[in-house]
C-alpha cells in the first residue's frame, strides 16, 4: 500500500474552528461515505464475512494524488474477525461483551454493540 500522509481525523480538525482550513464540502463528505462503504461491502461480501470493528476518522487514509485527486483507504485491521456472536448462554454473552469491550471504541460502536 502507498504512503497516505493524511487521514480523515486530521481532515476534520483542519477545517474546523475559525480560520483553522477549508471545510469538507458535501461532495467530499459523499465521496468519503461511498469509499468507506464499498470497502464495507467489499469485507462483509467474502467467505467468510469479515467485520472491520474499528472504522472511524482515524483509520480512513486520506491518499492526494499528483492530479489532486483524493482516494480514502480503510486501514488497521487490527480489531477485524471473521468471528459471528452467539449469545445463546449467559457465557456467551459474558465472553461477546469482554471481546467488544476489548476490539472496539465505545464512540464508535454499532449501535447493538453499544449497551449489550
Amino acid at each position: 500500500m502507498e504512503y497516505c500522509a493524511n487521514n480523515l481525523y486530521r481532515r476534520i480538525r483542519s477545517g474546523s474552528g475559525s480560520g483553522a482550513g477549508v471545510r469538507m464540502t458535501e461532495s467530499e463528505i459523499c465521496h468519503v461515505l461511498l469509499a468507506v462503504t464499498s470497502a464495507v461491502g467489499y469485507l462483509h461480501s467474502q467467505q467468510p464475512p469479515i467485520a472491520h470493528r474499528d472504522i472511524r476518522p482515524e483509520n480512513i487514509l486520506i491518499n492526494n494524488s499528483q492530479t489532486g485527486a483524493m482516494a480514502y483507504k480503510l486501514c488497521n485491521f487490527g480489531s477485524a474477525t471473521t468471528e459471528a456472536y452467539k449469545c445463546e448462554t449467559r457465557e456467551e454473552a459474558s465472553l461477546a461483551i469482554a471481546d467488544i469491550e476489548k476490539h472496539t471504541n465505545p464512540g464508535f460502536r454499532a449501535p447493538e454493540m453499544a449497551d449489550p
